[in-house]
């Protein structure tokens, strides 16, 4: 199966989930400039929380991005929706287009 790794499962996004999912499908992926990203939209992928509970934020590149969008098993997860932020390759892009629609699973390195 597909993989999609974090380095945290500390993640606020994830925080905000029923259950943090196993699997997830890949809905859409989106190429974006990070200059266009919102300072909002910004805190909700990046932030994460050490073991003192202090914020951090996972520090993006600059240029072009790729945003993915997932969504959690419906029966199991609710169907809820997240986003991950990925640093933009040509082959980065090709290899996610290609698998939209398609499940991953989860993994926290």
């Amino acid at each position: 199966m597909n993989q999609i790794k974090f380095s945290h499962d500390s993640y606020d996004k994830f925080r905000r989930l029923e259950i943090l999912p196993d699997k997830v499908t890949l809905l859409q992926v989106f190429v974006i400039n990070n200059s266009e990203l919102s300072n909002a939209f910004v805190r909700y992928d990046t932030l994460f929380w050490d073991n003192e509970n202090n914020e951090n934020f996972f520090e993006l590149p600059k240029g072009k991005l790729l945003v993915l969008l997932f969504q959690t098993d419906l029966i199991r997860s609710g169907g809820d929706l997240f986003t991950t932020i990925r640093r933009h390759t040509q082959e980065k892009e090709k290899y996610y287009k290609k698998l939209e629609g398609e499940d991953f699973k989860v993994v926290i390195v």
